[in-house]
């Protein structure tokens, strides 16, 4: 058979019909590899500011802790913090931690104590906060909680030793930078009541901390760094022992101009 050339015009048309459309086929290609190059890069540029973020927050919220700590134990008046917050939402959250001795010389039923430590919370990046309750410091993020710090509570051989710290005052900031005082507003013995003649006689004492700001981070601290304690789901006991101390020092947040 034979064939009949088509002519000069209609292969001219053809070839830059081709050429166009393999010009178009390839700057899509193009833009869309620039694009997602380009939204990857902002992602990881994003999780690496927050990542950052939250490093720092968490330095702060220790260093806050390490105040409380002196003054629940060496008894220091106040503490004075200047916090870079850098746009962090910056508050306190009610807290609730109850304890419950059993066998004191008061006899049944069992000895109930119910504090609102407050949880000072720092929300950071997102989805993500650091937050101090009761001398615990934890990180919290969409993939769970981060144990920073352990609170003073203490299962040993015969004495259970519970040190509480309670947070007080309207703290809800949002800015780049904050200068926060922490002053000590009463310390006291929630249990033996020293002026009842009390000695911390009991058998045992149960922390209930379903209450508490982050429930599900209190039972990662208490299952995973405090084994000492038995229990679960919220709940957690000290058991036969000879004496239970419980300390209570509160302490008023504010923020200095």
């Amino acid at each position: 058979m034979r064939r009949i050339p088509l002519p000069d015009w209609a292969s001219s048309d053809s070839r830059g019909v081709s050429d166009l459309v393999a010009f178009v086929l390839t700057f899509s290609i193009i833009i869309t590899a620039v694009g997602v190059v380009s939204i990857g890069g902002l992602g990881s540029l994003e999780d690496y500011r927050d990542g950052a973020r939250a490093e720092s927050a968490e330095v702060a919220m220790t260093g806050f802790d390490s105040s409380m700590e002196d003054i629940r134990v060496d008894g220091v008046p106040q503490r004075s913090h200047q916090l870079q917050l850098n746009g962090d939402q910056l508050e306190r959250h009610s807290s609730v931690i109850e304890i419950t001795i059993s066998g004191t010389p008061r006899g049944p039923p069992p000895l109930s104590i119910t504090v609102d430590v407050g949880a000072f919370v720092r929300q950071t990046g997102r989805d993500t906060e650091i937050a101090y309750e009761s001398g615990a410091v934890y990180r919290s993020q969409d993939r769970g909680q981060t144990v920073v710090s352990k609170p003073p509570f203490r299962c040993g051989a015969d004495t259970a030793n519970i040190g509480l710290v309670s947070v007080r005052g309207d703290v809800n900031v949002s800015s780049d930078s904050l200068a926060l005082r922490a002053r000590e507003n009463g310390s006291m013995s929630a249990y033996p009541k020293l002026t009842d003649g009390e000695n911390g006689s009991a058998s045992d004492v149960t922390i209930d901390v379903s209450r508490t700001h982050n429930p599900d981070a209190w039972q990662q601290l208490f299952d995973r760094e405090m084994d000492e304690w038995t229990g679960g789901g919220g709940t957690y006991t000290c058991d036969d022992v000879d004496r239970v101390y419980v300390h209570n020092t509160s302490v008023e947040l504010s923020a200095v101009n």
